[in-house]
């Protein structure tokens, strides 16, 4: 179990929950709400993984660059989602910000953004996917085999 990956999924599902109010307040209502829902998933995400961060065999530094990225990743998805929302910014969601739209400067930094946060998640998912631990299993003949 990863603690600080629990701690932080908690607290961005109060974060995800509270941005639950943003498509009152928002230039964007539809990507208000799609904010509030990226928070939530990416918490679950955080605290799914810090739950079995047990099974996850890799060095501290290793570690350490793994959870920034998945923080970052996380976050991030929310944060842009939601300063899309107030700018109505609608470049990378077309669907979530049709009828919208911000400056040129801030639909391009969106997107770069939003971009940075997607490969941070992916990076620290294949990170973690490519470091869980193997299980030995007995065989009939009494020797381990891998299993998986």
């Amino acid at each position: 179990m990863n603690r600080h990956l629990i701690r932080h999924g908690v607290f961005l599902a109060l974060l995800g929950t509270l941005s639950g109010f943003a498509p009152m307040l928002v230039t964007n209502p539809r990507m208000g709400l799609a904010a509030h829902v990226g928070g939530l998933m990416n918490a679950l995400l955080l605290l799914a993984l810090g739950a079995v961060w047990s099974e996850v065999s890799m060095g501290a530094k290793r570690e350490l660059v793994t959870t920034r990225l998945l923080l970052a990743g996380a976050y991030g998805n929310w944060a842009i989602t939601l300063s899309a929302a107030m700018t109505g910014a609608e470049e990378f969601a077309p669907l979530a910000g049709a009828g919208y739209g911000a400056g040129p400067t801030v639909e391009k930094v969106t997107l770069i953004l939003i971009t940075v946060a997607g490969a941070c998640t992916l990076a620290g998912l294949v990170m973690t996917a490519l470091q869980f631990r193997e299980r030995r299993r007995p065989s009939n003949n009494g020797m381990h085999q891998t299993g998986r």
